[in-house]
């Protein structure tokens, strides 16, 4: 499942998107990785194709 996110972080706004698998469970706690462009990037820049096929 897809969910935007957003937080401060050194008074920038920064945002993307959390993939959960579809089975997880509430309070349930699994690995993460974290992915990211390098400074300039957007979330918009197809970061999603990672996942999307792997969830």
């Amino acid at each position: 499942m897809k969910t935007s996110v957003s937080f401060q972080s050194n008074g920038l706004k920064v945002a993307g998107h959390l993939y959960t698998p579809a089975d997880l469970q509430p309070g349930e706690q699994r690995p993460a990785i974290v992915i990211s462009h390098p400074f300039g990037g957007v979330k918009e820049q197809k970061m999603e194709a990672f996942f999307s096929q792997h969830l």
